[in-house]
């Protein structure tokens, strides 16, 4: 007479329903976009130029760094673009709820300011703000983490 003998199936269950819900958790905007980040490109349009047209290469050298603990500091390299404050700018951020928009505040300056994010990964970052001039200038700048 062969006996059959069977594994039990709960031991495999259990760890295809674990690995499952792991491999589903995505990091949050928070923890992704803490880190130091590069301009590697800047862009704008407006209602007079519609299309996307790189901005001076003077942007290239900044870095923005974000903490976790909510702070942020942009560093405007030392090649300055006309207008663009020279050194340190602090303050703190914020990731909205559904991830797709960070919110600033900047040390001595009132007000919030906001991005969207546009792309979050963990080497780029895409980011897109009107800057609320009348000829509504946008924004688009790329990052790659440091």
């Amino acid at each position: 007479m062969i006996k059959k003998t069977f594994l039990n199936p709960l031991p495999l269950l259990t760890f295809v329903v674990a690995l499952t819900f792991l491999s589903s958790c995505e990091k949050s905007p928070e923890k992704t976009i803490v880190g130091e980040w590069a301009v590697i490109n800047r862009e704008e349009k407006s209602n007079s130029n519609p299309n996307w047209i790189k901005m001076a290469d003077c942007w290239l050298d900044d870095v923005e760094t974000f903490t976790k603990d909510g702070n942020w500091e942009l560093y405007s390299g030392t090649n300055w673009c006309s207008g663009q404050t020279n050194g340190l700018t602090k303050g703190k951020y914020s990731i909205t709820s559904s991830g797709s928009r960070v919110e600033f505040t900047y040390d001595k300056v009132p007000g919030k300011y906001n991005d969207d994010i546009i792309e979050l990964t963990e080497s780029t970052m895409v980011r897109t703000y009107n800057s609320g001039d009348l000829n509504n200038t946008q924004n688009r700048i790329t990052y790659r983490r440091k």
